[in-house]
């Protein structure tokens, strides 16, 4: 197991037994507002994402009625389903699905595959639509805003849409992402003050430390290796 994975279950470990059977005292210690950001935050992701799938969805439908019109409107807007029309559209095979779908899935690689696969494919997308490569880099890194867009413009249609659409879905989404990150500050602020997390969370991590060698020897070799790039630190300022 990795030091870092041994540790953040320690560090559960002491958060949860800090609250175990004091659920309710903990929450009244939180405080409304803090639930309220967090729970108003995600409320506004979830509109967000909802957003983000009709955006791609009516994308991907324009796209597959101007350039695949044989394809069933249905798939286009059928979660996962929907690659299906997008690779038809791309004049791709549609084994390029499996490199999309079940490239997740391969041990050590299967990130590459995948991008590797959405890139060919969107390349040949942008190339259908008229587009070039900065086109297939505006749909990898914007792709809730361009398959709409490149929807609209097939169909002759204003590109208002897929402004809207896409590009406000995304702002609710990090919009509604700051609110729950300051809403979970806000409420282990609150926790740590009142049930002192940390202090109660390191003394377990010891108590398990003195039970565990192997991690004893782990907790050494992260200290002097933190100790070494102090030293490091220190030289490289003194050098200066």
């Amino acid at each position: 197991m990795k030091k870092t994975s041994l540790f953040t279950a320690l560090l559960l470990f002491g958060t949860t037994s800090v609250f175990a059977g004091d659920v309710e005292n903990a929450l009244k210690s939180i405080g409304p507002e803090a639930i309220l950001a967090a729970g108003l935050g995600g409320f506004i992701v979830f509109v967000g994402i909802v957003l983000l799938y009709i955006a791609i969805s009516y994308g991907i439908y324009l796209l597959a009625k101007k350039y695949e019109p044989k394809v069933h409107p249905a798939w286009s807007w059928i979660p996962v389903a929907q690659i299906y029309p997008l690779v038809r559209v791309s004049g791709q095979s549609p084994w390029w699905i499996a490199g999309i779908l079940l490239g997740q899935f391969v041990p050590g690689i299967g990130g590459i595959i995948v991008l590797v696969s959405l890139v060919y494919v969107y390349y040949h997308l942008a190339k259908r639509t008229g587009g070039d490569i900065g086109t297939t880099l505006l749909l990898i890194f914007f792709s809730g805003i361009m398959i709409p867009y490149l929807g609209l413009k097939a169909n002759k249609k204003s590109p208002t849409a897929a402004w809207v659409l896409g590009l406000g879905s995304i702002i609710l989404i990090f919009i509604g992402m700051l609110m729950g990150v300051a809403g979970a500050g806000k409420a282990m602020l609150e926790l740590e003050k009142d049930y002192n997390i940390s202090g109660i969370a390191q003394e377990k991590m010891m108590e398990e430390m003195k039970k565990n060698p192997e991690l004893q020897k782990q907790f050494e070799e992260a200290k002097d290796a933190m100790m070494k790039l102090e030293q490091k630190a220190e030289v490289s300022v003194g050098a200066e």
